[in-house]
């Protein structure tokens, strides 16, 4: 895939005619994306073709059929490089953003990405998710995280901050249907319900999407220290 296949699959997955403005955004983000990672561990996706492929389309394509019209603010846990928080950010200029990320230098190179694309509204916190206290002034809209860890441990670092009839977006791997399986009783205690699973296939590739709908407030105790929520406790009666 190269830049003029992204605009076009962006076109036919979101209906979003990019404007020139946010494709130039793209080439920087792109060229800056490059640049820093012969640095540091960004990414593994270093030719172009993968880059506009894998990172940025692929990065996003599991929230095509979300309706961002009626989404004002996102969390997303653990995005690194900037992934999807930042991509959605582009799509989407209208959305808060709030990054949080444990890894300072990648805090660092989304801050100074951020300046060179003159977001605005986008916000990144170097820190743990589970170190920051469930407020009303830190609930969003929808929460998400890719590939940062195991599906129980993801849901109780992001539904304590999502508001009451928000959204918990997750992609998954193939082998999502096992963790799956165990997920009502923990569910059942941060008071979310599995709306739906969606599977995408473009070009031979397969994307699972979990859609959790938050039904009321989550207890005070939620979420817990990262070295109890680990355990995985949640499958014991």
């Amino acid at each position: 895939m190269n830049f003029d296949d992204f605009v076009k699959e962006i076109k036919t997955n979101f209906n979003l005619d990019l404007t020139l403005a946010t494709r130039k955004k793209f080439l920087i983000y792109k060229n800056y994306l490059q640049q820093e990672n012969k640095k540091m561990n960004l990414t593994n996706l270093i030719t172009e073709e993968l880059i506009w492929s894998k990172y940025f389309f692929y990065g996003v394509i599991c929230y095509r059929n979300v309706n961002f019209h009626t989404i004002n603010s996102i969390l997303d846990l653990g995005s690194g490089s900037g992934n999807p928080g930042m991509i959605l950010k582009l799509l989407f200029p209208h959305l808060s953003i709030t990054i949080v990320e444990a890894n300072y230098k990648k805090i660092h190179f989304m801050q100074s990405l951020a300046k060179k694309l003159h977001l605005l509204n986008i916000k990144f916190i170097n820190k743990r998710i589970e170190e920051i206290k469930p407020n009303k002034n830190f609930l969003f809209d929808l929460c998400t995280a890719r590939a940062v860890a195991k599906l129980e441990i993801l849901l109780e670092l992001l539904i304590p901050y999502c508001k009451i009839s928000g959204l918990i977006v997750i992609p998954k791997s193939l082998n999502y249907t096992k963790e799956v399986k165990n997920l009502k009783k923990q569910l059942t205690i941060l008071k979310s319900k599995l709306i739906k699973i969606e599977r995408i296939v473009d070009n031979k590739n397969v994307f699972n999407t979990l859609f959790i709908k938050k039904i009321s407030s989550t207890p005070n105790l939620y979420p817990r220290k990262y070295n109890i929520i680990k355990k995985g406790f949640w499958n014991n009666d």
